[in-house]
């Protein structure tokens, strides 16, 4: 399930990128928006991650 959101999530950038170039969008916005999206996979797959295996006591 993990991988299956993750790689929708990245076509869905990939498509984001596609069209950033075709509207000539600022460099500085693309890096912002693929920091923005990494952080959101991260938060994804650790949410999905902690949900599905044993939750370890530290």
């Amino acid at each position: 399930m993990k991988t299956i959101l993750i790689l929708a999530v990245f076509l869905f950038y990939l498509c984001m990128v596609i069209g950033f170039e075709a509207y000539g969008v600022a460099i500085w916005l693309r890096v912002a928006i693929a920091i923005i999206t990494g952080l959101l996979i991260w938060l994804i797959a650790k949410k999905v991650g902690s949900g599905s295996s044993a939750k370890r006591s530290d």
